[in-house]
């Protein structure tokens, strides 16, 4: 049976036939008619002025006029090889980078589901944001993307990498990825495929857009701003008591060798308290960078400590989140690590303080003693080196990517050993143990 024109139309008016909602191959969804031109246009988006009765898209120069009518894929249809258009935030505030010049997209294709991520298929600079890459994608291709930009935030120092995943087909889900996510396939040479189990959707869907040059439109992708050295505080307590402390990262208030506290008891705890004073920054984002080998490395922020209170229970150390620090030069201390979460601000706001608590269990140490504390405080570090004794003030090297976007170490205090104990660390205090 054939139903004309007409009757479909008063079938739709009285609701016995519903049609799919314009938008639905992407979040949020893109109006494409109407008697105003929509917010936050991307390049080569159509649009209908239904009160005009014209076709428009968006170019570099603004809205014109176009005799191409709008192309909606409906989700499922094979389309048209396109290039990748996205724009890259700050995860804090949502807002476009300060900086475009500095702000670098690299995408990396799959092959035969496996991925190389030291050899990337496109890499482009953000002239503009939101901004499209430079090379062709087939539809149904598996993507990953990194993100970085070197330029300050306000009130902040440069911003943390980021990598994203999606298959460039219409509907599909757009996933922020974290180490656990990467499944190791081949070690000689290393691939790697991508598991999303986990992962946290961006809030964006795969949409296509014709024109000219057709767009697959990723959405916004982001990175996380990181806050300046010196507004950065760190503050070791006993009770009530300040141990020793660095404000804004350069004022240092330590002690030399006479006790700060005495314990009042055999099952205490030492506190360190770090806190920020600039806004929307924030500090020690786990991080991803890629080796030399192409392997996918993990960097975390952590606490170091020693101490020569070698008779310190590291039973409870442990129940508490702390690892033991293998390294044989340190014979006069005991060394332990444990990692921090991010400080993650809200938009306007500091980031929360963050208390990390260091038992002192004193039960097998002489009573009435004076034992040394010492302290390292530092983001972008391999756990698998912290354990061995081995830290770095060096920001990982770019292999496979366009740049890395910190360009230190926050704080930049090399754990080193000398004559068997720890050296030049970035706070240290005195304590006394119970009678």
């Amino acid at each position: 049976m054939v139903i004309g024109l007409a009757a479909i139309i008063l079938l739709v008016m009285t609701g016995y036939i519903t049609l799919p909602k314009l938008g639905q191959q992407g979040t949020p969804a893109i109006p494409t008619s109407g008697t105003t031109f929509p917010a936050n246009p991307t390049v080569g988006q159509p649009f209908y002025r239904t009160d005009l009765s014209q076709n428009y898209v968006y170019t570099a120069t603004g809205w014109q006029t176009s005799t191409t009518p709008p192309v909606i894929p409906p989700i499922g249809t094979t389309m048209p090889d396109a290039q990748p258009y996205l724009e890259v935030v700050n995860s804090v505030t949502k807002a476009a980078l300060a900086s475009t010049t500095t702000a670098y997209v690299d995408v990396f294709r799959a092959t035969s589901g496996q991925f190389d991520f030291l050899n990337r298929f496109d890499s482009f600079v953000m002239a503009t944001e939101p901004d499209a890459g430079n090379s062709m994608i087939p539809d149904g291709s598996a993507l990953v993307f990194h993100c970085s930009e070197t330029a300050n935030p306000t009130s902040g120092l440069d911003h943390y990498d980021t990598w994203f995943y999606a298959i460039a087909h219409v509907g599909n889900t757009i996933y922020a990825l974290d180490s656990a996510n990467f499944v190791v396939a081949s070690t000689v040479p290393y691939r790697y495929t991508i598991n999303t189990a986990g992962a946290t959707p961006t809030g964006y869907t795969v949409s296509w857009t014709s024109g000219t040059t057709p767009y697959w439109n990723f959405g916004k992708l982001y990175v996380h701003p990181r806050t300046a050295l010196a507004s950065m505080n760190m503050v070791l307590q006993y009770s009530t008591t300040t141990l020793s402390s660095v404000a804004n990262g350069a004022t240092w208030v330590t002690t030399g060798s006479t006790a700060n506290a005495t314990l009042a008891g055999k099952s205490e705890h030492i506190q360190m308290a770090l806190t920020f004073d600039d806004v929307s920054n924030g500090w020690g984002y786990t991080m991803l960078a890629v080796g030399s080998a192409g392997q996918i490395n993990t960097y975390k922020s952590i606490i170091m400590f020693t101490t020569n209170m070698t008779a310190i229970d590291q039973g409870q150390l442990q129940a508490e989140g702390w690892s033991a620090i293998s390294d044989s030069v340190l014979y006069a201390e005991k060394a332990f690590y444990t990692t921090i979460d991010a400080c993650v601000p809200t938009a306007g706001q500091k980031a929360a303080d963050k208390y990390i608590l260091i038992p002192v269990y004193s039960t097998a140490a002489a009573t009435s003693t004076m034992y040394t504390f010492k302290f390292w405080v530092m983001d972008l570090q391999q756990t698998v080196n912290v354990g061995q004794g081995s830290t770095t003030i060096g920001v990982p090297t770019a292999y496979g990517v366009s740049q890395i976007g910190p360009g230190i170490v926050i704080h930049g205090c090399a754990f080193t050993v000398a004559a068997g104990i720890g050296a030049t660390q970035q706070l240290q205090c005195f304590v006394t143990t119970s009678s």
